[in-house]
């Protein structure tokens, strides 16, 4: 009797805690997966397509989706066409959005609802994107319709999901840039397609915008491709070439960040951003010389002001007048080097001439060396450029004696200045041949993004790329259609694509001691 009770005791005990430990295990339930899907649309009213609608005031649009979905940002998301200047109000009930027109519809006219990606579910957020709706308020409803890409304008690849924004032809390409919203708009598919319907007969201007912040207006900084010609719509229209859109630079307006000028007139301005062709800096007839964010202008002391056209002007009397900072070299060839015949120098102060008496150049063997030209670039006046025979392997060391170079003004650096570097054999370097038939410019970019060489396409002749350090390359090929010797971007002012333009898919690697040939035909 005892073990049985024995036993009854050790089983009560068993389930007790098994009981315990299961409520022991605390979990959120489970809810499956990430939704990740679109809202979809069940029922809609009036039907798509639908003709003779009634066009009162307090018409609505009665959408049914498979799940609760909220409105985000109504205003600036929808686009309606022919405009609605009251836009829509609307009111949810369960999964059904309502969306009500408080103006009087346009008889016999095609309205085209384009949501944007307004409606998105309320759980994840996911977007229902490029949602449209149409119907006629009389017994026709336009169908015409244009399909077309958009590419990238350097590698040709597809670019998904960018607005294409659909204007008509007689708007400016002024209005365009102070954010006029366009008619119709699309969404490009991951194969960069777009089809844009429910068009009236018309001749339109197309552009496309990557729309990050989703205004249907191109913001500086967003990708932008336009198509140059009026687009005639009297049926369907296919492109016959894709949209090249072009990453763009934000565009900040551009004034004088700091200035100085010193006693002996040079005058040095810190920019807010580089100066670019369009620019024009004017200064009265002074020379002037800019790289990148920096502006020297030599100027006497009577200088008028420094104008940046258009965007900001300095008053000469306003330029702080400082020290003159101490003239030094700046940056020489140092270690090894790749040119045989030339070898530059940079100063901190614009040049105003060298004298050649004063460079002394040694090898390697304590031997001096005859030098063929020492000048001041024309091109920079802060470098000096040295030509000679500088035997491949060998070693160099150059002595500028006080005098040699005569900065801005008339002044010297006061010590002896001295550079030392080497210049790499023949075997450690590669040559790269190019086979091309285009027009324009060929640049070779290192692997860090360097432009490493830049060359000029002509008569298709191809292009030699000699003594390259090993390592891997890039070819970059910009066309020059209208000769200027210049390659042009997207310029949505002027409303012009970019000039022709490829990277080449394949990279190249260079090897020491050898001889590389590509073709790059097609």
């Amino acid at each position: 009797m005892k073990l049985f009770e024995d036993i009854f005791v050790l089983t009560q005990a068993f389930f007790v805690s098994i009981m315990m430990i299961s409520c022991a295990q605390v979990g959120t339930p489970s809810g499956g997966g990430m939704d990740k899907e679109a809202p979809i649309v069940l029922e809609i009213s009036p039907q798509p397509g639908a003709t003779n609608v009634i066009v009162d005031q307090g018409g609505v649009i009665s959408v049914t989706f498979d799940e609760y979905v909220n409105v985000k940002s109504l205003n600036s998301q929808l686009l309606v066409s022919p405009i609605l200047p009251q836009g829509l109000q609307w009111s949810m009930k369960g999964k059904t959005v309502t969306f009500v027109w408080n103006d009087e519809l346009q008889s016999d006219k095609t309205y085209v609802f384009q949501f944007g990606d307004a409606v998105v579910d309320i759980r994840e957020g996911n977007s229902l994107d490029n949602f449209v709706h149409a119907f006629s308020t009389g017994d026709h409803l336009d169908s015409l319709s244009i399909s077309g890409s958009v590419v990238d304008v350097f590698t040709s690849q597809p670019k998904s999901g960018v607005r294409v924004l659909m204007y008509d032809s007689m708007i400016s390409p002024d209005s365009i840039l102070k954010g006029a919203k366009p008619q119709f708009v699309g969404t490009t598919n991951e194969s960069g397609e777009f089809l844009l319907n429910y068009l009236p007969s018309g001749r339109y201007k197309i552009m496309a915008i990557e729309d990050n912040d989703r205004n249907y207006v191109w913001t500086s900084g967003e990708g932008l491709a336009v198509f140059e010609e009026v687009v005639v719509v009297e049926g369907h229209v296919t492109l016959a070439t894709p949209l090249r859109m072009q990453a763009t630079s934000e565009l900040a307006v551009k004034y004088f960040v700091n200035s100085s000028r010193d006693s002996l007139g040079l005058v040095t301005l810190f920019l807010s951003a580089p100066i670019e062709l369009s620019d024009t800096i004017e200064v009265s007839g002074n020379e002037f010389f800019h790289n990148n964010e920096n502006l020297w202008v030599f100027s006497a002391e009577s200088s008028p002001d420094v104008v940046w056209c258009g965007n900001d002007t300095l008053k000469f009397q306003e330029i702080k007048l400082i020290q003159m900072e101490t003239f030094k070299e700046v940056k020489g060839p140092e270690g090894k080097v790749v040119s045989s015949n030339i070898a530059e120098f940079t100063f901190s102060r614009p040049l105003e001439s060298v004298v050649d008496s004063l460079f002394k150049l040694l090898t390697e063997d304590s031997l001096e060396m005859l030098l063929d030209s020492i000048y001041v670039d024309a091109l920079d006046p802060f470098k000096v450029i040295m030509e000679g025979n500088f035997t491949r392997g060998s070693s160099f060391e150059l002595t500028v004696i006080p005098g040699g170079v005569v900065g801005y003004g008339g002044v010297q650096i006061s010590d002896t200045t001295s550079f030392k570097w080497s210049v790499f054999e023949k075997k450690s370097l590669g040559d790269l041949s190019v086979k091309i038939e285009k027009e324009g410019w060929l640049e070779l970019i290192a692997s860090n993004g360097e432009v490493v060489k830049k060359q000029r396409l002509q008569n298709k002749e191809g292009v030699e790329f000699k003594n390259l350090t090993q390592g891997t390359y890039q070819l970059k090929w910009t066309g020059d259609s209208d000769g200027d010797g210049l390659w042009r971007s997207v310029d949505l002012l002027k409303w012009e694509s970019p000039e022709p333009a490829e990277i080449m898919t394949e990279k190249v690697k260079i090897k020491s001691d050898w001889s590389h040939e590509v073709e790059w035909l097609h």
